[in-house]
């Protein structure tokens, strides 16, 4: 019995050695102010883009790198601001780590443009309005074109017995 003990108590210590860690949860977030509360990833040339992470785990470890669109890399630490005065993309590699939890890689593309690019959403009509005014107007045509058919009809056969008498 007590063998059996020993060798339970040594599987369940190595489980954790053999046990898929998850990555540690973590979210790279560019954004227009520095409480995020409007995240975005392209911005204007001479606005401010705030670089942060969030994670629901407490503590963890991180290296943040940021590459500049000319290639210079920069250690960083988060939270942190970009400002641009050149059109570009801006490039932000995140290695976070914690004892317990596999390391998470994350990469994040900050866009500075010169001018703001068209809406993502074209403008969008509703059909059922449009369909219904198209079929008014066609029933409008059939019907007088149907209530003009017998006058025709009449004035015809008036013109034939004009002929013929």
């Amino acid at each position: 019995m007590k063998k059996s003990l020993l060798a339970f108590a040594v599987v369940l210590a190595a489980l954790p050695f053999f046990a898929a860690a998850e990555k540690v949860p973590v979210e790279l977030m560019s954004c227009r102010e520095l409480l995020c509360t409007n995240r975005a990833d392209t911005f204007l040339v001479n606005e401010s883009a705030y670089i942060d992470y969030n994670s629901s785990v407490r503590g963890i470890s991180y290296s943040a790198t940021l590459t500049f669109p000319d290639g210079n890399k920069y250690q960083i630490m988060l939270p942190n601001r970009i400002a641009s005065n050149f059109t570009g993309n801006y490039t932000v590699e995140l290695t976070a780590w914690k004892d317990g939890y596999e390391e998470t890689k994350l990469t994040k593309v900050v866009r500075f443009v010169e001018k703001p690019s068209e809406p993502q959403n074209p403008i969008t009509i509703n059909p059922i309005p449009v369909l219904v005014v198209i079929l008014i107007v066609l029933i409008a045509i059939g019907s007088w074109r149907y209530l003009r058919i017998p006058e025709r009809r009449k004035e015809r056969k008036h013109k034939k017995e004009k002929k013929i008498s």
